[in-house]
């Protein structure tokens, strides 16, 4: 008899997959286009710390759609509070990058 192992980790699937998984390919396309300056070639002036804080906020967002607190709740749904918690690190993410000079 195998001993089956409990994970936190969150099997998607819809429309929470959806969002989740577009969010995790949006990091290394962010970090891709800064390091080859493809903001400086389209006349953007952006900071390295506008890319961290967008980095953050998507790289938070994505833990708290993909991982659950405890390996006991539903690993198939993302409860309201990790929704909200998702929410607001998008947009501290977001605040970052468009107001970080000011």
């Amino acid at each position: 008899m195998e001993k089956q192992e409990s994970t936190n980790k969150r099997n998607l699937t819809g429309v929470p997959r959806t969002i989740r998984d577009v969010i995790v390919a949006l990091l290394p396309i962010l970090i891709i286009l800064y390091v080859l300056g493809v903001h400086s070639k389209i006349g953007l002036t952006i900071f390295a710390e506008q890319v961290f804080g967008a980095f953050m906020g998507l790289g938070l967002t994505a833990s708290y759609l993909s991982v659950s607190a405890s390996s006991k709740l539903s690993n198939t749904k993302i409860p309201w509070y990790d929704w909200l918690l998702a929410a607001l690190s998008f947009a501290a993410g977001l605040y970052m990058l468009l107001n970080f000079p000011k």
